[in-house]
């Protein structure tokens, strides 16, 4: 479930290729996707894509040469193409996600011949208040 699009933008080198990030709202229990995608229309190379949690915590590494690594035993990643087979990014997802879940997920895209990009997805875990009705 995404919501309220807040973009955190921190462009390092990808001139003119902003990757916006978002603010994702779950509940314990759910799965739920990060995005990280470039608009269809660029004309770049990636190379590698890489996920991380809190700034330190390596999730996953996707390389156009070497393929997929998952550093994390509850995320897989779905990378995301054009019609023509260009990568345009990749798809995080979390599955049945619990409290400790929450956090500031950063996604960088490493292009040639331009460097770097970081999309930082910052996920909110909300307790399910049940109201009981008399």
């Amino acid at each position: 479930m995404v919501s309220n699009f807040f973009c955190f933008i921190f462009l390092i080198g990808l001139q003119n290729y902003a990757i916006p990030g978002v603010t994702v709202e779950a509940v314990v229990g759910q799965n739920i996707s990060l995005p990280c995608i470039l608009e269809d229309d660029h004309d770049l190379k990636i190379t590698i894509i890489e996920w991380t949690k809190n700034g330190a915590t390596k999730l996953a590494v996707y390389s156009v040469v070497h393929g997929l690594h998952l550093h994390w035993p509850n995320v897989t990643v779905q990378i995301k193409r054009s019609s023509t087979s260009k990568t345009l990014g990749t798809y995080l997802y979390l599955h049945n996600v619990e409290k400790w879940d929450s956090g500031n997920y950063a996604c960088t895209i490493a292009s040639f011949p331009f460097g770097s990009d970081i999309s930082v997805t910052s996920l909110i875990l909300k307790k399910i208040v049940n109201y009981h009705i008399k």
